[in-house]
Parts: C-alpha cells; structure tokens; sequence
C-alpha cells in the first residue's frame, strides 16, 4: 500500500486537475491517469487504460488496460503491456491483499467493476477479469453521463482485507470489502448519504491511528470527507475544513 504521504500528494494532484487524461507518445494510442503500487518484492509497478481507442456506440471510446513496472527506485521501466479487458478512461485502484498480493480494480464499459489478482505475491497475474459485487454500482444512463470522471479506489485497511470505494451516477459513494483477512467480498453499500454532490477525485487513505478518511470533489466544488476510526462507524459526509 502507498504511504500516507504518497497518498496525500496523490490527493493534492486529483484534487487540483493534475490528473487528467494524458497522450501517450505513440500516435494514436491515448491513456487514462496512473495508478501504481509497490509490491512486496520491492518492485514499482503501474497501470493505466489506453492504447489504441475504440468507439462504441453505447459507451464511447474504450480501451484495454495497460502494465509495467521497475525493479526498486532507481530501475528502468519495462515496455506497456497489455492486460486485456474493456474499460472506460479512468485511473484504475491497485492495493494488496493479506498474502502480499497485489489487486487491480477498473470500471469496464458496461458500468461494473472488475479486478485482476497476482496469482502469487510479486509474481504473474490472473488477468481473466472478474466482475466484482455482482451488479452495477452506475445507473443505466446515457454515453455522456458514463463518460463523467466517477474515481475509483481501494485500500488495504488494519486488519489487512481490501475495501474498495467508488462514486455512483447517482453521486453517492458506494463500497465493496473483504468480510476476512482474503477472505468472501461483501455486497456494495452506501456510504452515508452525501446528497448526491460526489462527482470526481474520490481518494482513500488511512492515517497512521488506523482512521479510515474518504475524500471527495463535489459537485459544489467543495472538498467533502467522511471517516471513521478503526473498528468505529462512519462518521457522516461533511464539507473538508468546516
């Protein structure tokens, strides 16, 4: 899992647009924002959605999921590669699990989530993607409503089981966790009523006391939180600084 501090900056940088979508340097090929991660090897490894853009009439342009990754702070990084799928131009989540693997998580065209696993802790990845929860956490809404930045994201919390959260097109916050330490997911559950205001830059940390906090850009743009200590309830959507 990314440091706090990693964390933070990557807060900071959502927050002020730093993180839009980017052009790659071969013609043609177009790629979403970075996710990266540092697995327990020592070895960096990153993600986006890109490559050569298709056109679907229902959802827009899609893209596949791309990968490389450097040995320590100093290696060089390998070529892109790709990971397969159909996914909408997003930054992907990536966090481990209690055995030291790693987990991708991505919104694909038709409005689920879906995650590709490390078969074992540093080493190759199960990329037959599988759809996570069971069911949409996006409304059946048109191409233009899709195509609306709704951010991802995943932590490992204290008791080492993976929660993922995301912003629905109903502008709420929905999460997906594990109930056991690698263990069964739960199903998606709303977290706290937050008006419908979420809409992009939904970041996930946890501090240094075990306290989870969510942070989100409303639609007001006004930065809104919600936390919760460890083993606690969450505490309620409320605007960041008030």
């Amino acid at each position: 899992m990314r440091s706090t501090g990693a964390v933070m900056c990557k807060i900071t940088m959502g927050l002020l647009g730093v993180m839009a979508t980017q052009v790659a340097s071969a013609a043609g090929e177009e790629s979403g924002p970075y996710e990266w991660d540092l697995n327990v090897t020592g070895r960096y490894e990153q993600f986006r959605t890109g490559g050569i853009p298709v056109w679907d009439p229902a959802y827009g342009y899609i893209y596949t999921m791309l990968h490389q990754w450097k040995e320590g702070a100093n290696g060089e990084w390998t070529p892109w590669s790709s990971m397969g799928g159909q996914f909408i131009a997003q930054r992907p989540a990536a966090a481990l699990d209690c055995k030291g693997r790693m987990h991708l998580f991505a919104v694909a065209k038709n409005a689920k989530v879906y995650a590709a696993w490390q078969t074992v802790a540093g080493s190759d990845w199960k990329t037959d993607w599988t759809p996570m929860g069971g069911g949409e956490v996006f409304s059946d809404g048109s191409y233009t409503n899709r195509n609306v930045a709704r951010t991802i994201d995943a932590i490992r919390d204290e008791y080492k089981r993976i929660q993922i959260f995301v912003i629905g097109e109903d502008g709420e916050v929905y999460s997906l966790w594990q109930k056991t330490p690698c263990g069964e997911w739960s199903a998606w559950t709303k977290i706290g009523l937050i008006g419908g205001r979420a809409k992009t830059d939904l970041d996930v940390l946890i501090w240094p006391n075990a306290e989870t906090n969510l942070f989100v850009l409303g639609s007001d743009a006004y930065v809104w939180n919600n936390h919760h200590a460890s083993g606690g309830n969450w505490s309620g959507w409320h605007r960041a600084g008030d």
